[in-house]
Order: C-alpha cells, then sequence, then structure tokens
C-alpha cells in the first residue's frame, strides 16, 4: 500500500511541473510583460531608453528565463537583445516596440507604443552673391545713368521659415545696403528687399531647398517727378556650413 501511495505522489509531483500534462495541457504556463518604457512614452531621438521586461511561471511564479529576449519595431528597421538593457538608436516617429521569445515551445511576446521626437529644429544661416542692376532715369537731365550692383545677400532662415538678413552691394561709386525680409513655404521663396528710411520695397520670388539653398530674382520700378529708378537681378545663398 505504501508503495501505491507513493507512486501516486510521485506521479503527482511530476504532473504538477512546468509542462503539460498528457494531455497537453500546461499546468504552469509562463508569461511576460514589458515594464520600460511605459505606453506612450516620448523620447528625444539619440537620447537613452531603458528596455526592460519580466516574465514568471503563473502557478510557481519561478522566473522564467528571457535571455534570448528580441526587441523589434513596426518598421522592421531596427532590432535588440536581452531583458534588461538600454538603447539610443531607435529611428524617429511613432512606433510600437514588441518583445518575443520562445519557452517550451511557445512564442510569448508584449507590445509598447512610443515616440522619438526629431530635434528641435534651428536657424540656418545662408549666404550667397546677390546680383543686381540699376538704372537711374533723372526727368530733370533727361539722362539714363546705370550701373552692376554686384555684392552679397546674408539671410536667415529662421525656425518660422522666416528669412531675414541684409545684403550689400555697390553701384555708381556708392555703397548700397538693404534689410531682407522672407518667408519659405515648402519649395517657394518670397520677400521683399527694403531701403533704410523708405517706404519703397523691391519683392522678389524664388525658389529654396535644403540641397541647392535660395535662390530669387526680382524686377522693380519706382518713379516720381525727378525721374524712375529701376531695380533688377537675382542672388544664390546657400546654407553657411
Amino acid at each position: 500500500m505504501k508503495n501505491v501511495l507513493l507512486g501516486c505522489l510521485l506521479f503527482s509531483v511530476t504532473a504538477c511541473g512546468k509542462g503539460g500534462d498528457d494531455t497537453g495541457v500546461d499546468l504552469d504556463p509562463p508569461s511576460m510583460e514589458i515594464v520600460s518604457p511605459v505606453e506612450g512614452d516620448s523620447f528625444m531621438v539619440d537620447s537613452e531608453v531603458a528596455l526592460l521586461a519580466t516574465g514568471s511561471y503563473e502557478v510557481s511564479g519561478d522566473p522564467v528565463d528571457l535571455s534570448a529576449l528580441a526587441w523589434t519595431n513596426t518598421a522592421g528597421d531596427w532590432s535588440a537583445s536581452g531583458p534588461d538593457l538600454v538603447v539610443t538608436d531607435l529611428p524617429i516617429g511613432e512606433t510600437v516596440l514588441t518583445a518575443s521569445f520562445e519557452v517550451n515551445g511557445r512564442v510569448l511576446s508584449d507590445t509598447v507604443a512610443i515616440t522619438i521626437e526629431a530635434p528641435p529644429a534651428e536657424p540656418v544661416d545662408f549666404v550667397g552673391p546677390f546680383n543686381g542692376y540699376v538704372e537711374l532715369y533723372s526727368a530733370e537731365y533727361n539722362i539714363t545713368l546705370d550701373d552692376d550692383c554686384i555684392g552679397t545677400i546674408n539671410v536667415t532662415l529662421e525656425t518660422d521659415s522666416s528669412v531675414v538678413g541684409t545684403l550689400h552691394c555697390e553701384a555708381f561709386g556708392e555703397s548700397v545696403d538693404l534689410d531682407v525680409n522672407g518667408t519659405v513655404s515648402g519649395s517657394e521663396l518670397h520677400g521683399v528687399f527694403s531701403f533704410e528710411d523708405s517706404v519703397e520695397k523691391v519683392a522678389f520670388d524664388g525658389t529654396y531647398s535644403e540641397d541647392d539653398g535660395m535662390w530669387a530674382e526680382y524686377d522693380s520700378a519706382f518713379s516720381n517727378e525727378d525721374g524712375t529708378l529701376t531695380l533688377t537681378g537675382d542672388f544664390n545663398a546657400y546654407a553657411v556650413e
């Protein structure tokens, strides 16, 4: 009788171990969850992100070996391994991290949605050649004078897409200094040159790209009883390295 009871006892202990009984039912199933990061977390690109997952068997409470845990992201262009690590190379954007591993022939996984934010935009300085042509007609003397106005334009593309700066050139042996104000909208560039202590403005229109910088042209004429001033030309400005 003792041998029979002992045999039943040994059978019972064996059946309650980590695995299934003869029906294939897992009597002590494993579980796993992501502890860090938490749902909705946001991180700046290149900053440290702690990845932590824990696992245990639901009945016994014993820890699950997560040494083979694998991490992936939504796009599939990033991966890491291990249950407790710190990474700094997560791609920019909203993503869902998946932690997964296999134990006793079963694949367990957990997910968490986070955001990796791009760095804030910074102002960019541009400088380049200004190619102008000035034509001045004097009504009093009925003569026209003209000259090239070759110089340099210096502007800054601000974080709000505004463009501010100055240009300098020389015409008729005198220095010409103008203020520059404009905006960038997508690939379009628009703005004005303005003269100090004058309401007159010279409009310019052109293009912008990160690779090619700024290009614009202008053509304006101003008239009064003394004559006419005509300004034409273009400019290129490139990002300062």
